[in-house]
């Protein structure tokens, strides 16, 4: 038992042993093949096990050619449809010219070895292209470069198109709303400035623009919908319940004559209480003012006639307005007085 737990242990010992030694070799190995210690990056091992080039050097020539063709004929597409294309002719130009470089000699070897006619005259046309551009418009070779703007022109031209059926959908729907008489004058105002940035080259504020007109209008549309529904339900109400309608209101013109009255009653005796303690405080500081002019001298008797004014006047709308009021609570009608007529002799 003891001497197989040894064995055991040795077993352990010697496998570690092992491991440790392969792993020191593969580093010896790849320590003389990568002195400089440049190994990360550059090797990786794929699913078989094999190793490979991983590092990435960009597009290649021919990609880039492809994709500059590309662009002419996304170019060509734009101009069939009439759509301003002014935008890609520029950004063409400069994928063109990063194609090119600072010496249109080196691409006359690519003309010469190509077999496609189409395509070598093409290169003769960038070498052409290449000798007429100006010093201060030479760019170095991008091949990286001429891949992004020839994306880019892709975009644009993808954008557009998708304005343009946006538009077609547009055109009709308007002429829906139109023949439904609704008011979309907000939502059309939009629409033209959606167009004009469209026609501008804005691809993405005229794609902005557009929703949001085409938003306003359906908003329209949905509210004069909704009101023209409550108009029709409304009026179907009134049909359906005019007996109990017009009872109603004749229940409520009965009954709302004896209420009216009898709040106003209310409300008269309320403002009478209030401006007989309102008389009540007058004649006291009319009283008062008395004692401070006459008496105690603390105030002129210029300043006790303004006083006095003052006081009467209000004393005086008040004993005048105290009758009719007492008249509304009380029901009592004012009294008229009537002449007694001669009797004939």
């Amino acid at each position: 038992m003891f001497n197989k737990k040894n064995n055991h242990k040795q077993s352990e010992k010697t496998h570690a042993i092992c491991i440790v030694l392969l792993i020191v070799a593969v580093s010896g190995i790849l320590f003389l093949k990568y002195p400089d210690g440049s190994i990360t990056g550059r090797v990786v091992t794929d699913q078989l096990g094999e190793a490979i080039d991983a590092e990435y050097k960009g597009p290649s020539q021919d990609e880039a050619l492809l994709a500059i063709l590309s662009a002419e004929k996304d170019l060509t597409e734009m101009q069939k449809f009439n759509l301003s294309y002014t935008l890609i002719t520029n950004t063409l130009l400069v994928a063109q010219q990063s194609f090119i470089g600072r010496d249109p000699g080196l691409l006359v070897d690519l003309a010469l070895q190509e077999q496609d006619t189409e395509i070598r005259l093409y290169i003769e046309k960038l070498i052409g292209l290449g000798k007429e551009t100006s010093y201060y418009e030479i760019n170095d070779i991008n091949y990286s470069k001429v891949i992004l703007k020839t994306d880019e022109i892709h975009a644009y031209k993808v954008m557009a198109f998708e304005l343009l059926d946006q538009f077609d959908l547009g055109d009709e729907k308007i002429k829906e709303y139109e023949d439904d008489k609704i008011n979309i004058s907000r939502g059309l105002a939009i629409y033209e400035n959606s167009r004009n940035a469209f026609t501008s080259e804005r691809y993405v504020e005229s794609k902005e623009l557009l929703e949001q007109s085409l938003s306003v209008m359906n908003k329209a549309s949905i509210d004069q919908k909704q009101f023209k529904t409550l108009v029709h339900e409304s009026r179907n109400f009134f049909i359906r319940n005019w007996l109990e309608i017009l009872l109603i209101i004749v229940i409520i013109s009965v009954v709302a004559k004896p209420i009216y009255q009898a709040c106003r009653r209310k409300y008269a005796q309320y403002q009478y209480l209030e401006l007989k303690k309102e008389y009540k405080s007058l004649r006291e500081l009319l009283k008062n003012a008395q004692i401070d002019c006459f008496k105690d001298e603390k105030i002129s008797e210029a300043t006790y006639m303004v006083r006095h004014e003052k006081y009467m006047k209000r004393m005086a709308e008040i004993k005048h307005t105290l009758p009719v009021l007492q008249n509304i609570f009380t029901g009592k009608k004012k009294s008229v007085k009537t002449k007694k007529r001669r009797p004939r002799d």
